[in-house]
């Protein structure tokens, strides 16, 4: 470092012990999947309104799509947790026939798609048909 003035200059050197990391800010975060605060509930909820505790009845995901379901059977009650996007849309439901979400972006889809292979092991049909 130089400093400098009417009257002269002077020179100081500094010596840092430890290496100057420069970072990269943190990328921002991934889009949220629109369901996810339904399916967190859901998950969380004793049948009939919910599937906590449930084993998975099937699983599919084919890249595109990607399901999960629970079925209550003393309840005679499915939940469908679904994500699907064609290429240019796409839709999270947490069951069939309920509201379901648009998606707008496949990162979207991404993070939906991402949350329910966390709740299960998705490798494709289990053993019994899922619904579709």
């Amino acid at each position: 470092m130089n400093i400098s003035n009417d009257g002269g200059s002077l020179t100081l050197s500094i010596f840092v012990p430890f290496a100057i990391v420069v970072s990269e800010p943190p990328s921002p975060p991934g889009p949220d999947c629109p369901c996810s605060p339904e399916w967190d509930d859901a998950s969380t909820t004793a049948s009939p309104n919910g599937f906590s505790g449930q084993t998975p009845y099937c699983s599919q995901d084919n890249g595109q799509f990607v399901t999960v379901q629970f079925y209550d059977i003393p309840a005679n009650n499915y939940w469908v947790l679904w994500s699907e996007w064609s290429g240019s849309s796409g839709y999270c439901e947490l069951y069939i026939d309920g509201p379901n979400r648009a998606l707008s972006s496949e990162d979207e889809f991404n993070a939906c798609a991402g949350y329910l292979r966390n709740i299960v092991t998705v490798w494709g049909e289990q053993g019994y048909d899922c619904l579709f």
